[in-house]
């Protein structure tokens, strides 16, 4: 499997997570990694994602948010920094047989921001949010590139309808700090235009059926009751 971008790498993430963890499991646990390599090579695998070591399981967001940065590149070993800048020692022949994204070769990258509506915004409102989204990213000319997409993706649950934004920075994500603080702009411009438009999100209604409720008034007394009236 290819991995050209951060979307990509999360989505291996939760493919090899599916495949290593049990069914319906929240962690992947030690025993787990011991099915496909020998002890000593699943405990070197488990160092590499955060609190594993301590709580010997990693979960889902931890191989999610798994990037490792490449220190040295050796004849025989590569040094990555981990996120806590602890050095990582790798074989290059465990290396050959692994992707490896490398975002300082890699060119402009794009990026996406998924949303949902309500099913019964109308389609007035959608058309002016697409406009909007649009003109916001296609104004800051040094940070993104113009066309960007604002698509209708999908129906879900018969009350929203999935969105996407999907624009690319003029940049790519080696400096993952200024990717987040780019991506916030214009997450922030899109939850103004929300609230001016009046577009918000409502759960399906939920039918309740109350049974055999008590009286509203009752002749039971609190046992302090006699207590706290002296």
């Amino acid at each position: 499997m290819q991995i050209r971008s951060e979307y990509e790498a999360k989505r291996a993430a939760k493919r090899i997570f599916v495949n290593v963890a049990r069914p319906r499991a929240k962690y992947i646990f030690m025993e787990d990694i011991m099915r496909f390599m020998t002890e000593d090579e699943a405990g070197k695998a488990m160092s590499l994602f955060e609190g594993a070591i301590e709580t010997k399981k990693v979960s889902k967001a931890a191989l999610k948010n798994w990037v490792m940065v490449v220190e040295e590149m050796n004849i025989l070993n590569t040094v990555f920094l981990r996120y806590d800048n602890q050095k990582i020692f790798y074989p290059n022949n465990i290396l050959a047989t692994m992707p490896i994204s490398n975002f300082y070769r890699s060119p402009d990258m794009g990026d996406a921001i998924d949303f949902c509506v309500h099913l019964s915004t109308p389609a007035e409102k959608i058309a002016i949010v697409r406009q909007r989204i649009v003109g916001f990213i296609e104004s800051k000319k040094d940070h993104w590139y113009p066309k960007p997409l604002v698509v209708l993706r999908d129906v879900e649950d018969m009350n929203k309808l999935k969105m996407s934004v999907w624009f690319c920075h003029r940049m790519n994500h080696q400096d993952m700090g200024e990717r987040w603080v780019r991506r916030e702009q214009v997450v922030e411009e899109m939850i103004r235009i929300f609230k001016e438009l009046g577009i918000e999100y409502r759960m399906l209604p939920l039918d309740v059926n109350v049974r055999n409720m008590p009286s509203i008034s009752s002749t039971r007394l609190p046992s302090n009751w006699t207590t706290c009236a002296n």
